[in-house]
Order: C-alpha cells, then sequence, then structure tokens
C-alpha cells in the first residue's frame, strides 16, 4: 500500500506529526510520501494529475520503489 499526499513541504510536515501521534510507527511514517508525483515541475492541474499517473505507473513497472521516504 502506498500513503501520498499533494501538499505544501509544511503541510507534510504536519501530517507527518499528526500521523505519529495516532500511533503509526516510525517506519510507515517514513513511506508516506509527498508531494505526490515524478518531478516535471507541473504547475496546473492536469499537469500534476500527470505526474502522479506517472509516478504510479513507475511504482508498478518496478522502476521506481513505492515510497521516497
Amino acid at each position: 500500500a502506498q500513503l501520498a499526499r499533494v501538499s505544501r513541504p509544511v503541510a507534510a510536515a504536519k501530517f507527518r506529526q499528526r500521523m505519529k501521534a495516532a500511533g503509526f510507527s516510525d517506519d510507515e511514517v517514513a513511506r508516506f510520501e509527498s508531494p505526490m508525483g515524478v518531478d516535471i515541475a507541473a504547475q496546473t492541474p492536469a499537469e500534476i494529475a500527470v505526474s502522479i499517473v506517472a509516478r504510479l505507473i513507475a511504482v508498478r513497472r518496478g522502476a521506481l520503489t513505492p515510497s521516497r521516504g
């Protein structure tokens, strides 16, 4: 399973803190990925969607691991 979120770094850090407070292990928190997607300098919603789908395909095909940590 993969847990990811499209968010700014500050929001992602707060989310990780909430995960720890909710009882998630350090390993589980480390697998959380944000921002989600392949870095293609996306700016529009459509470009962000393409980057997310590209990331999912890369993981599915074994080109990348499910989480960058």
